[in-house]
């Protein structure tokens, strides 16, 4: 976008005009429309100076504001005052009216005689062309132009007023050669910065930063040369206020002589403006047209002017005036600017134009969120006017929210979906809205659990409609969870609910969960349950059963023991005293401890330690001494019974002989040893067979090519020279015998290339597989010409490889799919590629470790094959068809496995008949 706030056909912008308004000089802005130059900003003093409001003066011609005096023939302001106007236009230059009378008038409407010093200085549109806008800055000097008339002031001040320059803002007499300091004015005092006491020093003396900056060498020469020195914004650096500041004037040097003083000047006269204002004002001006360019064309929200068209008072389109970069991007309309919408967007939605329409003709500003079906976007609009109100010029800022839209429309459906998930769950499920747990869901589980129906509940507080629940202590619970935000459970907790034969006290495990919004707000609470009144009841009469377990325990083969939760044993079975030998007095203390193997004891009582602390289930295998004074293994295991709130009761443990496992274990460790080494033989052994026949392979199909090559000459030769005396079955014959070692030529091709990959690849080379796929394609154009066929490759990566295995790999499988195409139909062969990580957990065979890989897919609309012989064919020699269907080898397939072998890859083929078929490769990523 290119906006400019100075030469936009809406004008200046709200943040440049405030900024304008907000200068502290007496000026205001017009724009260069002549003879009407419109007010366009003003300055609160300007205001002050004329008595005048805003709405007074703004959108209005300069001269409707100030009409002329046309009464007072001395009153030449209007027509000075527009002169000066034209040759600021005319000349593109600044021009100073020094002293000018302009009448104004009064509440009443009386002229009243006034007396300006005004500058009228120019803006330029981009690029230094036309003017587009005048800043007029004025002084109001009635007072210093009638005071002295009617007072009859001596010394003709009023002509030497006129005389310099007629702008006596600020007035200073020096006098001698030391440049004394005779008289300063108010104003020249509070320029300098200082009081009267400088009256009667030399200049330098009462000003000392003076003496750098020229003005004595520039005194000099008006008074030695007799000639007025006048100075236009002239930059002074003054010490105020205790720091330097850079001030700018309008001033004149004149000499004065006095009678019988000779034809030296005795002194000067110094009359100046301080115009600091205005120049900064200009400054400003001249850098904010690309300042505010650079504004608007840096912010991350789509911006654009539109110029609304009517039809017999209703919007039909618009046009889009300006936009700025980021409009293309939010909206996705290129080069915008100068079209209608309607050419851009057909079949735009009219409720587009209507609420557009109304703020260019209300002048009201409208912000709203609307989508649009035939853009396929959501977008937060500002809209409001600019310029006049036929203007029909309305500005934009927007933001398009699609994205936004649609994660709320997930929302929605994530919680619609949440709905679903509990009123289908086979679970207990409820939510509880608000501080009172209004019932907004719950399941037929759970209004089951609550013994009572949805009719009694929804839309009511749980306690409300259960007031039994009231006072058992689940309100806390629940009022815990909603302001903490911290889920609760419990297992096993008794509540008393309304049951068929009346109030009985059922066991539940349930969980509290805080419900949060999509800002994480609390809104309530959700409520899983689950009825185990069975399973405590159950838990009751185990408890209740101890004896029987003591019982029970004594006759089991392994040892037992229970500890309590401080880890301390208190019981073991007979088991136990009957291996070690031990008294129930002797393994007290530390007798548990003498059991275990020295060997074993640190290990085993950290591992115990730590079950302890953190109610971890104990495992452990270590060596019990016998009563005799052997050792044996023992699988030592333990689990804490807890209560309902999770505390540890005690622990039951058991210590099983495993020491005949741990010893067939050994010998079948040793075994396996020696089966490895066996294995690692017959490997080397096998490798060694494998290379010999490869090579024999690859000798014999090189011996082989020979003789078929003087079959197939011979025979042409022969068949050339009896073609005459042949008939047409001995001619049918020698196509056969030719027909045949043309096949047999291609199986040996095939054996040779399928050798040549069999020995491996060097990974060496950095292939990139677009180019190798360009010269595959090249390779196969004859069939693709010849077949129609359409081939599809998205973008490919860079791998390591062999490149001529890369070219076999794929020439192999594109001509395969060439090949295989269902008849009457041209083949079209789709091959892409993506990177799969570790997070995606593909794990093709243990001898592959999960890494980046690069999934390459050939995929075609041939006529495919049984997903039971998706293995098969990779075997070679193994063909599906006929030769009368279609011809081959049977080694293609398996010279592609080979190379993707050589590449550390791994492929594998789905298809099913008439539905084409995939094949999927496996590469490694760099």
């Amino acid at each position: 976008m290119t906006y400019d706030p100075l030469t936009s056909t809406a004008g200046p912008d709200a943040l440049y005009t405030a900024f304008f308004e907000a200068l502290s000089s007496k000026s205001y802005l017009m724009k260069a429309d002549p003879p009407r130059y419109t007010i366009l900003a003003v300055t609160e003093q300007h205001l002050q100076l004329t008595g005048l409001q805003k709405k007074d003066m703004i959108g209005k011609s300069v001269f409707e504001v100030f009409p002329p005096n046309v009464n007072e023939p001395s009153d030449t302001g209007g027509r000075d005052f527009l002169a000066s106007l034209q040759y600021v236009v005319s000349n593109k230059a600044p021009h100073y009216l020094p002293s000018q009378r302009y009448d104004i008038t009064d509440n009443e409407g009386r002229y009243r005689e006034k007396y300006w010093k005004t500058e009228n200085k120019p803006v330029f549109s981009p690029g230094g062309g036309e003017v587009a806008y005048i800043i007029h800055t004025t002084e109001d000097i009635s007072d210093q132009v009638t005071l002295p008339r009617q007072s009859g002031a001596t010394k003709g001040m009023e002509n030497a007023y006129h005389f310099f320059m007629n702008a006596p803002v600020i007035i200073g007499i020096l006098r001698g050669d030391a440049y004394v300091i005779e008289l300063a004015n108010e104003g020249l005092l509070e320029v300098w910065g200082k009081t009267d006491d400088v009256i009667g020093k030399p200049l330098l003396t009462a000003i000392p930063e003076l003496e750098t900056q020229g003005l004595i060498a520039l005194l000099d020469q008006v008074r030695y040369t007799g000639e007025p020195y006048y100075a236009y914004e002239f930059p002074i650096t003054l010490n105020r206020n205790g720091r330097e500041e850079v001030l700018y004037f309008d001033f004149v040097y004149k000499p004065f002589y006095e009678p019988d003083a000779g034809s030296m000047a005795a002194g000067i006269i110094s009359v100046g403006h301080d115009v600091t204002s205005q120049v900064v004002a200009r400054k400003f001006a001249q850098e904010s047209d690309s300042k505010y360019r650079n504004l608007f064309e840096s912010m991350d929200q789509g911006f654009c002017l539109l110029e609304m068209i009517f039809e017999d008072g209703q919007p039909t389109d618009y046009r889009f005036l300006e936009v700025n970069p980021v409009f293309e991007k939010q909206t996705g309309l290129v080069d915008a600017t100068g079209k209608t919408a309607r050419e851009l967007v057909p079949n735009l939605e009219a409720h587009w134009l209507e609420l557009y329409g109304k703020v260019a003709l209300s002048g009201e500003s409208v912000r709203f969120t609307e989508g649009s079906e035939a853009m396929r976007r959501w977008f937060d609009v500002f809209a409001f006017r600019v310029g006049a109100e036929n203007s029909h010029k309305v500005a934009l800022l927007f933001t398009d929210i699609t994205e936004r839209k649609r994660a709320e429309e997930a929302l929605l459906q994530s919680e619609e979906n949440l709905r679903n998930v509990i009123l289908q769950s086979p679970v207990a499920m409820a939510i509880l809205k608000g501080p009172q747990f209004v019932v907004e869901l719950a399941n037929a589980p759970m209004y089951e659990l609550w013994g009572r129906g949805k009719n009694d509940l929804i839309g009511k507080s749980i306690f409300e409609g259960m007031p039994e629940v009231r006072d058992q202590g689940y309100e806390e619970l629940l009022k815990g969870v909603f302001t903490t935000g911290k889920r609760f459970t419990a297992l096993g907790k008794p509540v008393t609910l309304p049951r068929a034969h009346g109030i009985e006290t059922v066991y539940i495990n349930f969980l509290y969960e805080p419900f949060r919004e999509a800002d994480g707000s609390i809104s309530g609470v959700m409520a899983v349950a689950t009825d185990v009144t069975a399973q405590v009841e159950a838990k009751l009469k185990i408890e209740e059963s101890n004896k029987e377990f003591q019982f029970v325990t004594d006759f089991m083969p392994q040892l037992i023991w229970v500890a309590r939760p401080d880890g301390s044993y208190y019981y073991y079975n007979k088991q136990w005293y009957d291996y070690t030998g031990l008294t129930h007095g002797e393994t007290e203390g530390e007798g548990w401890n003498n059991v275990i193997h020295p060997g074993d004891q640190q290990r085993a009582g950290e591992l115990w330690r730590h079950s302890l602390e953190t109610g971890e289930p104990y495992e452990i295998e270590y060596r019990f001494r016998r009563y005799d004074g052997d050792f044996r293994w023992f699988l030592g295991r333990a689990l804490p019974l807890k209560d309902e709130e999770g505390k540890i009761l005690k622990w039951f443990g058991t210590c099983t002989d495993i020491d005949d496992q741990k010893k067939a274990a050994e010998i079948m460790e040793q075994r396996i040893e020696e089966r490895t080494r066996e294995l690692q033989r017959s490997n080397q052994e096998l490798s060694r067979s494998n290379q010999n026949l490869e090579e024999f392979a690859y000798a014999a199909s090189h011996d082989l090519k020979e003789p078929m090559r003087k079959i197939q000459l011979f025979s042409d030769r022969l068949k050339t020279t009896l073609q005459e005396k042949l008939s047409s079955q001995d001619s049918g014959m020698f196509d056969r015998i030719i027909h045949a070692t043309n096949r047999m030529n291609t199986l040996i091709d095939d054996l040779l290339m399928y050798s040549n990959v069999s020995r491996g690849a060097v990974l060496e080379e950095t292939i990139d597989l677009n180019q190798k796929l360009s010269r595959v394609l090249e390779d196969l154009e004859v069939e693709i010409e010849e077949k129609k066929a359409l081939i599809v490759v998205d973008p490919l990566p860079v791998v390591k490889g062999h490149r001529r295995q890369m070219q076999q790999l794929f020439q192999n499988l594109i001509g395969n799919a060439i090949k295989y195409h269902k008849p009457g139909m041209p083949p079209e062969v789709h091959i892409s590629c993506r990177r799969l990580g570790p997070s995606e957990q593909i794990l093709i065979t243990t001898e592959r470790p999960p890494g980046q890989y690069n999934l390459i897919e050939v995929r075609d609309n041939g006529i495919g094959f049984e997903q039971e012989d998706a293995d098969r064919i990779f075997k070679i020699f193994t063909r599906l068809h006929g030769n009368a269907e279609y011809s081959g080898t049977g080694v293609g397939l398996s010279i592609v496995k080979k190379v993707v072998e050589n590449h550390n890859g791994y492929i594998w083929a789905e298809s099913s008949p008439g539905k084409g078929a995939a094949f999927k490769i496996l590469l490694p990523a760099e």
